[in-house]
């Protein structure tokens, strides 16, 4: 019986932790947010305290949110766009930024349009804004998916592939992006394909039956973005500023290059 207590004890003490704990989903994209995190600012909201777990592309905070591991989170349009396509039961309440030059498309030097992509290598991880892209890209291009080899990897798996040359192009975003850029270059921006009618953002997305509950915990969030969004932008961050040196640190890249 007395087990039976102290199970029953420890369940519902681990339903309260639950309740005052909030796991919010990021990814390693060189955005203002970022300082928030790195920073500590967003450890405690509304007497809830914060956890943040890191994944390595949008499809996967996705399968996350899908199974619950996270409440809100940071991800591009197109996994957002295919989760509620799915019925995921999420709502997006911020768009985070537009993409634009932050995702691109990089090829070996040797290689000068898209049409020189035949029969090559790229590498792209699947359900990302960059794979919605390099499929835009191609069509149009009138390049068929099947005249070129789609690798699905990781943005470490692209920079691991690039450096051994298993890969000739990759479209992705920093810092893997600034890492293969350095011995490649820039064929194509999201910011041009964005031009031609199909732009892309990253927005931050939240369980619906989390927001019912958390209400004021969302609010208190969002103003949080709002307010450095706005510091951002009135006082034009550069490499020597706090804030970029804190971002470069806690994503692995340097000052210039966030």
């Amino acid at each position: 019986m007395k087990v039976i207590q102290l199970l029953s004890l420890l369940l519902l003490l681990l339903s309260c932790q639950n309740d005052n704990q909030v796991t919010i989903g990021y990814q390693l994209m060189a955005n203002p947010w970022k300082y928030l995190i790195a920073s500590g600012k967003l450890n405690e909201i509304e007497g809830k305290q914060v956890v943040f777990k890191k994944f390595s592309s949008g499809a996967k905070v996705i399968n996350a949110m899908a199974s619950g591991d996270i409440d809100i989170a940071v991800a591009g349009s197109t996994p957002i766009a295919a989760g509620l396509s799915q019925g995921l039961d999420i709502k997006m309440l911020w768009v985070m930024e537009i993409i634009g030059q932050a995702e691109a498309l990089v090829v070996r030097n040797q290689i000068n349009s898209l049409q020189d992509l035949k029969g090559k290598k790229i590498a792209v991880p699947y359900g990302s804004t960059t794979h919605f892209h390099l499929m835009v890209a191609l069509a149009n291009a009138n390049i068929k998916s099947n005249e070129v080899k789609i690798l699905n990897l990781t943005p470490p798996g692209i920079v691991a592939s690039w450096k051994k040359e298993e890969i000739d192009a990759a479209f992705i975003w920093a810092p893997a992006l600034e890492e293969i850029k350095s011995s490649g270059k820039v064929l194509l921006t999201s910011a041009e394909l964005a031009k031609k009618g199909n732009p892309t953002f990253d927005g931050i997305i939240a369980n619906n039956k989390f927001l019912s509950k958390n209400q004021s915990f969302s609010k208190k969030f969002l103003e949080f973005i709002i307010s450095n969004h706005a510091d951002y932008n009135k006082n034009r961050w550069n490499s020597d500023s706090e804030q970029v040196k804190t971002i470069s640190s806690f994503i692995g890249s340097s000052n210039e290059n966030v």
